[in-house]
């Protein structure tokens, strides 16, 4: 499943409680797009930022890639600027795919600065960007002018903007009351878990469906099979939000290669799928990418042999 804003919530806070007050002691850029940050807090730890197109993720990571000799013109740009900062925390931008990370740290003159990198995990429009603490961008993994984007530009010296919110319900901000209006006011017709990705902000099409699981024991239920259900169980998915009780839990197929991962059980695929609960979320992010990645490339060479 794409990493939606409910399991981004998580890992921020995974990360602001595990590595908050850390210092940064280095920063790679292994590939275009995903930025390591080395940061020392009882002992040594590594923060991925990945905003490639394939597989964008923020998590704390034990990967250790290969990187190139020559450092990438924006990991010199992290390292003049973050070499040495203190995160002072991680915090997501509403209820959506990207966060804040604020970093303190002394200039040549002695003065006390603040820096942020701003990152948007959104597919195909992720992006690490660089600011210094008024805002304004200091540079980018990806540059967007006005040819590639009329509506929003990151250009260094403009002034950060978030991206546009979108026009739906924020389940963090809504109460019992709000949500059962959601789903009481809906055609009866109406597919549920389409209606609550349409309606519902930062809700993956996997959260959806197993919201509607729990409320009728099918994914495929529509709006007037479970009306009341269905409101409760978008209740209970915002209290485990709130309360930060969610678990990190991979799901593997029939064949061990992992099929999906979510903060709540995805008990929609039955018997011939086995959900494992690691031991955090950053673990269960790196396992999902990196054992996927390489079932794909088995996948892959094989085909090459067969053909």
């Amino acid at each position: 499943m794409a990493l939606d804003a409910g399991m981004m919530r998580f890992l921020l806070h995974e990360i602001n409680s595990t590595l908050a007050d850390g210092k940064v002691e280095k920063i790679y850029e292994p590939i275009a797009g995903e930025v390591i940050l080395q940061i020392k807090k009882d002992g040594v730890k590594r923060l991925l930022i990945n905003a490639g197109a394939s597989a964008p993720r923020i998590c704390i990571t034990a990967e250790r890639p290969e990187n190139p000799a020559n450092p990438p013109m924006f990991c010199m740009l992290l390292r003049k600027h973050l070499s040495g900062a203190r995160l002072i925390s991680a915090e997501p931008l509403g209820f959506e795919r990207a966060a804040k990370l604020t970093f303190d740290f002394y200039d040549e003159m002695g003065f006390k600065s603040t820096r942020c990198i701003f990152a948007e995990i959104m597919g195909k429009y992720s992006n690490i960007i660089l600011t210094d603490g008024d805002g304004k961008i200091l540079g980018a993994s990806r540059i967007v002018d006005f040819s590639q984007s009329v509506k929003r530009q990151i250009l260094p010296g403009m002034k950060y903007e978030l991206p546009p919110p979108q026009d739906k319900t924020d389940p963090l901000e809504s109460d019992s009351s709000a949500l059962r209006e959601l789903i009481f006011g809906a055609d009866k017709d109406a597919p549920a878990a389409k209606y609550i990705m349409s309606h519902v902000r930062g809700i993956s099409s996997g959260n959806a469906a197993q919201i509607v699981y729990n409320a009728s024991g099918r994914a495929d239920a529509l709006i007037g099979d479970c009306r009341d259900a269905l409101a409760g169980a978008l209740e209970n998915f915002a209290d485990t939000l709130r309360s930060y009780s969610g678990e990190p839990i991979l799901i593997r197929n029939a064949s061990g290669v992992p099929q999906d991962f979510s903060f709540i059980p995805q008990t929609r695929y039955g018997c011939d799928f086995t959900s494992e609960v690691c031991a955090s979320f950053g673990e269960l992010v790196d396992k999902f990418y990196s054992e996927k990645s390489r079932s794909e490339r088995i996948r892959h060479g094989g085909s090459d042999i067969l053909k």
